[in-house]
């Protein structure tokens, strides 16, 4: 893929412009479902996978560095030496201990291995008993298990031909509590820092993701940027108070909305009114 072939640029570029990588490992044995390698083994395949994204961001530093006669990146030029060092030495830039510094230097790079990653073992039924330590074991893969989810695919897929209420039978009967989609959701968000906002109207509800930390006038300015400049006050109810007190009217009634300034912080979970001049 990086160097082009096929549809190599569009599959590079495509992960360029997200803000994490889900690498999807095959674990499961089935003999009737082919692997293009021929044998199962999730390491190889994170192996190969990293490979491309390694060389697709050497690639992109090697230019920098044939740069000549630019007093700008030369203050720079020994970071990019670093990540190159680095890199031919099979070290993702996310491994490589930076200062803030320079991991703001090398931001608008959108380098591809600089992104943050989840890790996902499509397993047998027989392996969701199974920990995730248990399957790392397995796989002979050192990755961090906070950053592992397990999701048997053929399961995913059964449940989606059941009625909601027959899926939560389901997984009932399998002792399980959290689908597969539902732990990539909850793993994703925490792997960006996000949480929920939400807003709600006569027309809609609508969920907003933020940055965790964020004040009520950065929240504003994720629903428009005129919102975050002209911001007086913010309106909050907790989700909870929010569906047990039949929305706005009933809160309000109660005395559950309270009035917030700049200087709050959005908690997750919380369903804003903002008042803007």
């Amino acid at each position: 893929a990086h160097k082009g072939e096929g549809l190599g640029n569009q599959f590079l570029s495509n992960i360029r412009d997200c803000n994490a990588i889900v690498h999807i490992l095959r674990h499961f044995k089935n003999d009737n479902i082919t692997h293009v390698e021929g044998q199962i083994n999730p390491k190889d395949d994170l192996e190969i996978i990293n490979l491309e994204l390694i060389m697709a961001d050497l690639k992109s530093i090697d230019k920098k560095l044939k740069i000549k006669k630019d007093p700008e990146f030369e203050k720079t030029r020994p970071l990019f030496q670093k990540l190159k060092d680095s890199l031919e030495n099979n070290i993702l830039i996310n491994d490589i201990e930076l200062t803030e510094e320079e991991i703001e230097i090398i931001k608008g790079y959108r380098f591809l291995t600089q992104k943050p990653c989840l890790y996902i073992f499509n397993v047998s039924e027989d392996d969701l008993s199974k920990s995730k330590t248990d399957i790392l074991a397995e796989t002979n893969l050192s990755l961090d298990p906070e950053k592992v989810i397990l999701v048997c695919g053929k399961m995913e897929e059964e449940l989606n031909e059941l009625s909601s209420e027959e899926g939560k039978q389901y997984l009932k009967d399998l002792n399980i509590e959290q689908t597969g989609l539902e732990k990539m959701i909850i793993a994703g968000y925490k792997l960006l820092n996000y949480i929920s906002m939400l807003t709600s109207g006569e027309k809609e509800t609508r969920s907003w993701q933020i940055i965790s930390g964020a004040t009520a006038p950065q929240a504003a300015g994720k629903i428009h940027t005129d919102f975050e400049k002209g911001f007086i006050r913010a309106e909050v109810v907790d989700y909870e108070n929010f569906i047990n007190n039949n929305g706005w009217f009933g809160c309000k009634e109660k005395g559950l909305a309270r009035m917030e300034g700049k200087d709050y912080i959005i908690k997750d979970g919380d369903v804003v009114i903002f008042h803007i001049a």
